[in-house]
C-alpha cells in the first residue's frame, strides 16, 4: 500500500505543469473568423445624382496570424484577412442592379497584454497596413468592377483563455477602418466597418 500511495505521488510530481500565460520569446499563430457588420451605411451618392452604391451590409471575415511577444505584455507580428460583404447593390431611379464587395488586407500586428501571466488574458490587438478593396456591378450579363490598394487599420479588445500549454482559444471584437479610392467611388474618402471574431491559437 505505501509503494502504491509512494507511486502516485511521484507520477503526480513528475508530471508537466500547466503554467499557461504569455511568456517572452513565445510564438503565437491563430486563425480567426466571425462577421463584421458596417458601423455606418455604405450608401454613397455622387452630386447630382440620383443612383447610390451600397458598398455591402454584414458578411463573414476570416484569417491567420502570427505573432511574436518580445515581452510578456507586447507582441509583434503580421496578419492576413479577407472580408466578403453580402447584399451589395446599385439602384438607380428605374434599374436595380445586384453587385458585390470584398477586401483583403495585409497587416503589421500588434498586441498589448494586460495580464499575460493570466490562463484568462485581456488585451488590446492593433494592425496597420494595406487593404485591397474591389467593388463588382452587374447589369444583366455585363459585370463591371473598380479595385484599389490603399491604407487599413484595426484596433480592438481581445480575450482569451489556455485549454492547456498550447492551445488557446479566444474571441475579439476590432473597430476596422480602410481607405479607398476617391476617383472611383463617388469621392468616397474612407469606409469602416466592427467585426467579431472567434480564434483557435497554437503558443510554441
Amino acid at each position: 500500500m505505501k509503494k502504491f500511495i509512494l507511486s502516485i505521488c511521484l507520477t503526480v510530481l513528475l508530471m508537466p505543469v500547466f503554467a499557461g500565460g504569455i511568456r517572452a520569446g513565445q510564438t503565437y499563430v491563430s486563425a480567426f473568423g466571425g462577421a463584421v457588420a458596417p458601423s455606418a451605411s455604405y450608401n454613397h451618392q455622387p452630386a447630382d445624382a440620383d443612383e447610390y452604391l451600397d458598398y455591402g451590409d454584414e458578411g463573414p471575415s476570416y484569417g491567420m496570424q502570427i505573432m511574436h511577444f518580445l515581452t510578456p505584455h507586447f507582441g509583434i507580428g503580421a496578419e492576413v484577412n479577407g472580408t466578403n460583404y453580402l447584399n451589395a447593390d446599385y439602384q438607380g431611379q428605374v434599374y436595380h442592379y445586384v453587385s458585390k464587395a470584398e477586401r483583403y488586407s495585409l497587416f503589421i500586428a500588434g498586441r498589448i497584454n494586460f495580464n499575460p501571466e493570466g490562463k484568462t488574458r485581456f488585451y488590446i490587438p492593433l494592425g496597420a497596413g494595406y487593404n485591397h478593396f474591389k467593388g463588382t456591378i452587374k447589369i444583366g450579363e455585363e459585370e463591371g468592377a473598380q479595385s484599389c490598394n490603399e491604407p487599413a487599420a484595426y484596433g480592438g479588445l481581445g480575450a482569451e483563455t489556455d485549454i492547456n500549454d498550447t492551445f488557446v482559444f479566444g474571441a475579439e471584437g476590432r473597430y476596422n477602418v480602410f481607405w479607398i479610392d476617391r476617383d472611383k467611388y463617388y469621392h468616397t474618402k474612407n469606409l469602416s466597418d466592427i467585426a467579431f471574431l472567434v480564434k483557435f491559437g497554437i503558443k510554441f
